[in-house]
């Protein structure tokens, strides 16, 4: 951290430009780009309120931000293809001044050429005078005929610049769905996610229905999560309705993961890595108030957090704790349901956290699995025999699903896979021995999740 603010501080005692307040705004988040502090939206918020930015300012800083992190990696391809040593010759805050200003250039209809040139300009002579120029040149040739063609990359690397996502995810997603249909996944990935939310349980549906509608939102029921809802409308978390906790956000993908576990009233379940709570409440609307909820995590802000957010639920207990050391010394009584949803290398999330794919490595899915294998091993003989545990992670690496399961079904023989029950069309259409969603073909987060019995 320390190093970090050095190098911010350092930069910004440098003269300053011209330049827009959303851009400036967007290069300071950018610094964060590859880094794995925090997720660059609250960077961003934070930067942006410090800022005081316009709504207009906000939105085109919030675009900027974003849209760069989308498309980095084409970007830079198209940009090595003009600079004679490549993007990786200059300097980090030069190299974010030209990325941001082919952006806007390429992606963005309604934002002047020159003032995209200019504003980049002024950035890159912020971050070094020395190469003020040549970003001069490289902007007015993508200005006056676009980016050029990539001659120098083939194969899957020319695929992986094209998709703008790593190399290795390109070549692991080829091997396992095929060529087709990883472009339309890294394809959905470039896109926006929408903005999915659930109901509080405790205030009546028609209520809130009936003031968000008044606050001028558009509501649209989720096509297989039943209670959800796609939400548009502008600032939605400016709204009041939000700041008195009538919903709150939860992917179309993660509210399924809570339902797949078909808990039922009575029931006892632990939601072993709860934060932040979405799915602890769906299992608290399912268990009623007769059932019991145990929901632990292992970070202490977070348990915080989540035991602030269950604080109205009588049946819910709230613990910080690790759930590789088993079930908490007080909660040995075994469990109905238990939901796993494991920390991963969240690759399914990318439309929403762009960066994620820069700041992921095939190490890190190795090490995720690792942790994931333990994690699972760990909680599953706190389950009732006839019991359901769900295990479930929000990316679609084969390490951290398939493989995680075959290895503990090996070592674990009185488990079985076990498919839902009923005769609901929901799950004939989602659950084919597990359920696997992605961006392209489900329009949500990429989730894995599967079901499992003890005998």
């Amino acid at each position: 951290y320390g190093e970090r603010s050095d190098r911010m501080n350092a930069e910004r005692s440098r003269p300053t430009f011209k330049v827009s307040p959303a851009r400036r705004v967007a290069m300071d988040a950018l610094r964060s780009l590859f880094e794995e502090e925090a997720f660059l939206q609250p960077v961003l918020a934070s930067l942006a309120a410090d800022a005081q930015l316009s709504s207009t300012d906000r939105r085109l800083a919030w675009e900027l931000v974003l849209g760069v992190s989308r498309r980095w990696g084409t970007l830079v391809a198209h940009l090595d293809e003009l600079l004679t040593q490549g993007v990786d010759s200059l300097p980090a805050g030069v190299t974010r001044a030209l990325v941001l200003g082919a952006y806007q250039l390429v992606y963005l209809d309604r934002i002047p050429g020159y003032a995209a040139v200019n504003e980049s300009v002024n950035l890159a002579k912020e971050a070094d005078q020395k190469f003020t120029g040549g970003v001069n040149k490289v902007l007015k040739v993508i200005l006056e005929s676009g980016l050029p063609e990539l001659t120098s990359l083939k194969g899957d690397k020319k695929l992986a610049a094209e998709l703008s996502h790593p190399e290795w995810w390109v070549k692991a997603q080829v091997k396992r769905r095929g060529r087709e249909k990883t472009k339309e996944i890294a394809e959905a990935n470039n896109q926006p996610a929408p903005l999915s939310i659930r109901f509080s349980p405790h205030v009546g549906h028609q209520e809130t229905f009936d003031q968000l509608l008044k606050e001028g939102a558009e509501l649209t029921p989720l096509r297989w999560a039943r209670g959800g809802y796609t939400l548009k409308v502008d600032r939605p978390f400016s709204l009041s309705s939000h700041r008195q906790g009538l919903w709150y956000v939860q992917d179309e993908a993660s509210q399924l993961v809570a339902k797949l576990s078909q808990a039922q009233h009575g029931d006892r379940v632990w939601d072993v890595c709860a934060a932040p709570g979405g799915k602890s409440i769906s299992l608290l609307e399912m268990i009623g108030e007769e059932g019991e909820l145990l929901s632990t995590d292992l970070h202490p802000r977070k348990a915080r957090e989540l035991a602030a957010r269950l604080r109205t639920f009588p049946q819910a207990t709230v613990c910080q704790h690790n759930g590789a050391d088993g079930a908490p010394s007080a909660q040995q009584r075994p469990f109905d349901k238990i939901l796993l949803d494991a920390p991963c290398s969240a690759l399914g999330v990318i439309r929403r956290h762009p960066e994620i794919r820069w700041r992921r490595s095939q190490r890190d899915i190795k090490r995720a699995a690792k942790k994931q294998r333990k994690l699972l091993e760990a909680v599953a003989l706190h389950l009732k025999v006839g019991g359901i545990l769900i295990y479930s992670v929000c990316t679609d690496t084969k390490e951290e699903t398939s493989d995680v399961i075959d290895d503990f079904l090996l070592a674990f023989p009185e488990f079985v896979l076990s498919p839902p029950k009923g005769n609901d069309s929901l799950w004939g259409d989602l659950y084919q021995g597990a359920m696997e969603l992605n961006a392209a073909d489900h329009n949500t987060d990429g989730f894995y999740a599967v079901r499992l019995m003890r005998t």
